[in-house]
């Protein structure tokens, strides 16, 4: 499959990795962009569309899933680089438009800014307001364990009845509002935590992985850790050595790449424990590494080249996929939900949807845009992400509103994982991440210079 193009191939996905180095240099030239949410999203389509089909054409690598052999992968990373190029294209021109705005209204900027600052919440209420929050995500994995069928069958990995248990109503999300609570915490208290806060932090954190992490579940962990940890640093501009980021970020890289061989159901028992396959995945970094790269983690290309072979476009222009957000609205025990994008695409080409017994490969967000619109609507894609991310950067820098920070922190994690997997579902959770977090800064700010509930604990807020 590699051999039969492998120049082509080749030049393509260099092409990818330089314009995603491009963009990056573009968008680390100030301090500020440093938290842009297009970075992350160019560091995935840079790995996936780039360094693994480079890395799969060295290695001579097969195909990932034995019977998704598309005659030829070029389709797939055309589509990669079209995406990459417009999304470029789209941050350029909205940065420059956000340079010359600002440069026209300095003096409204300053004034919204300082319009904008809010006081800040006692941490008796953070507390308190964390603290239901882990007892509504106490309840609502509980509510799963027993669902599954107790405890056991709850670690011992993914399976048919565990996905199907898990996956139904709102409490199998009840501890993002752990996550939410946290991240309120980390815009609105702008001062060094206490002991006690900390301490409510730290387990709040734990409790969010602990719900997530038996299942495998990297669309919750990475954000439950993630998202609070962004919002610190826009916050109050914590900075990072080059060694601590490094080394962070390896052993991130190394424990997120060893998830998917610890939820299969029944690879624990087998390999013996789970903590023998996260050992094994720390102890060789190399191994983890080339499982990586030449996995199904970064299959997407070939995926892609496959859909786009087999798989006409509808043409609907982002009319399925608002479909599945309002359906997602609705508990799905109670109301009708009609396939989502990935579901359709996956009927068209194995006859089954995402679930037990059919192949439920992802084609990345760009097979979504291709069903919907082929490769004119993954050129808009690229366009329109691009162009919200800036804006969503630029409102951040602009005005600095704790509402800014909540959707900058949410854009910047959730931004790579819809580009990696499909469009709908990453989309909606995002949402239910977002709109608690900024239901919770709403209930919890207070105006400018006032005190929380009179107590006499409470001090005003600092000005940035």
């Amino acid at each position: 499959m590699w051999r039969d193009s492998y120049v082509t191939d080749s030049a393509i996905s260099l092409a990818v990795v330089l314009v995603s180095f491009i963009q990056i240099r573009f968008l680390t030239v100030s301090k500020k962009t440093k938290v842009h949410p297009v970075i992350p999203l160019v560091a995935a389509q840079a790995v996936i569309f780039g360094i693994s089909p480079l890395y799969r054409i060295l290695v001579d690598a097969d195909p990932t899933v034995p019977f998704i052999q598309p005659e030829s992968v070029t389709p797939g990373l055309a589509a990669g680089l079209l995406f990459s190029i417009t999304l470029f294209a789209a941050v350029v021109a909205r940065t420059s438009l956000d340079v010359r705005y600002q440069a026209l209204d300095v003096n409204g900027r300053e004034a919204a800014q300082h319009d904008a600052e809010p006081g800040q919440p006692s941490e008796s209420v953070l507390v308190v307001a964390i603290s239901i929050a882990s007892l509504v995500a106490i309840v609502g994995t509980a509510a799963n364990i027993r669902a599954v069928g107790g405890l056991s069958l709850f670690l011992a990995g993914r399976s048919a009845k565990v996905a199907a248990a898990t996956s139904i109503g709102y409490l199998s999300y009840s501890p993002l509002l752990v996550t939410a609570t946290i991240t309120s915490a980390c815009i609105l208290r702008r001062r060094t935590f206490s002991p006690t806060l900390r301490l409510v932090v730290g387990l709040g954190l734990l409790l969010s992985v602990a719900a997530f992490l038996p299942q495998g579940a990297r669309r919750f962990v990475i954000p439950a850790i993630a998202v609070p940890i962004v919002a610190r640093v826009a916050t109050i501009g914590i900075r990072f050595s080059k060694k601590q980021t490094l080394v962070v970020l390896g052993l991130a890289f190394l424990i997120l790449g060893t998830i998917p061989f610890l939820r299969a159901a029944g690879a624990r028992e087998q390999a013996g424990g789970w903590h023998v396959i996260l050992v094994e995945g720390l102890m060789s970094p190399v191994s983890t590494l080339d499982r990586f790269l030449s996995s199904h983690d970064t299959s997407m290309p070939e995926n892609l080249a496959y859909q786009i072979e087999n798989v006409s476009p509808t043409y609907t222009f982002g009319a399925l996929a608002s479909e599945d957000v309002l359906y997602a609205l609705l508990p799905s025990q109670y109301a009708y939900t009609p396939p989502s994008v990935h579901d359709r695409v996956l009927i068209e080409l194995h006859g089954g949807g995402c679930v037990p017994g059919f192949s439920c490969e992802d084609q990345s967000v760009l097979g979504s845009l291709h069903f919907e619109g082929g490769f004119i609507f993954v050129a808009f894609g690229g366009l329109l992400a691009g162009w919200m991310l800036t804006g969503v950067h630029a409102n951040w820098a602009k005005f600095r509103r704790p509402s800014t920070i909540a959707t900058l922190s949410v854009a910047w994690v959730f931004a790579p994982i819809i580009y990696r997997a499909v469009l709908t579902p990453p989309l909606i959770w995002l949402l239910i991440v977002l709109v608690p977090t900024r239901l919770f800064i709403a209930a919890l700010q207070t105006p400018n210079g006032a005190r929380v509930l009179t107590t006499p604990q409470t001090e005003s807020a600092p000005v940035l």
